[in-house]
């Protein structure tokens, strides 16, 4: 996927033909679907090979009885000690079981903490004084308009016409809809680096709520608006699931 002609960073994926999974029967894997946002299906593989997985309900739950047919999900189980996931396709059959046919590629969860969607985003952003905020600066901040080449519920990888130094903390609207993204979070520059002339790849972490107290002391609780403290620990772990939903989306539109 490209963004305004420059290509965005690539999510480590493994090609699903070359996984045995045989390995994978008697084992439960988990099954998310937009049909059931944020409430993964557990199910127990009875037969697997060739690029498909058949599961059935027992060692699961009954959820999967009300799953519909047809539909894309992503399925995500553990493979030779890594957890991977993969876009599939869900059929149900005679008697119950369920055929997943997988598509052709794996991401290896174990190798980034946070799922990475390939998608670009819209996002205003406002740059904190270093010198630190209070309610006149703030209410005097200047808002630019910039695209992320992408999204993880840990942070995004934004395309900038100028360079920011690393630790600068900012304020963020991200234009991905999702009840588990507020309207308004905070970020931290992680690293900056030219990609071509007047374009700076910036990638930005999230600040979660649990850690709030390691960037406050420019940017006081007390000043910033609370609705940037509403992205918790769980709330990005709710993100990054669904995020992996979203990346079956993009698995069958190409």
């Amino acid at each position: 996927m490209t963004v305004s002609g420059r290509k965005t960073a690539e999510t480590p994926q493994i090609d699903v033909s070359s996984l045995d999974l045989s390995t994978t029967v008697g084992h439960i894997v988990k099954l998310y679907t937009e049909q059931l946002p944020g409430r993964p299906v557990s199910a127990r593989v009875v037969q697997a090979g060739e690029g498909v997985m058949s599961v059935g309900r027992g060692g699961g739950d009954a959820l999967v009885d009300n799953l519909i047919h047809n539909q894309g999900v992503v399925v995500r189980f553990g493979y030779k000690g890594e957890e991977i996931s993969v876009a599939a396709r869900l059929k149900k059959c005679m008697g119950g079981q369920v055929n997943l046919f997988l598509g052709g590629r794996a991401v290896p969860l174990s190798r980034r903490r946070f799922v990475r969607l390939d998608r670009p985003c819209s996002v205003k952003l406002a740059v904190l004084p270093a010198s630190g905020v209070n309610y006149k600066t703030l209410s005097r901040l200047r808002w630019l308009q910039a695209e992320s080449f992408n999204l993880s519920s840990g942070g995004l990888l934004l395309d900038l016409s100028s360079a920011l130094e690393s630790n600068t903390t900012i304020l963020m609207n991200v234009e991905y809809k999702s009840p588990h993204l507020p309207p308004l979070v905070l970020g931290q520059v992680k690293h900056n680096f030219p990609c071509e002339p007047g374009h700076f790849r910036t990638g930005v972490e999230f600040i979660v709520r649990e850690d709030k107290e390691k960037f406050t002391a420019k940017a006081p609780a007390t000043v910033l608006p609370p609705v940037v403290f509403d992205y918790t620990s769980a709330g990005r772990n709710r993100f990054n699931e669904s995020l992996l939903v979203a990346m079956q989306d993009d698995e069958y539109k190409e």
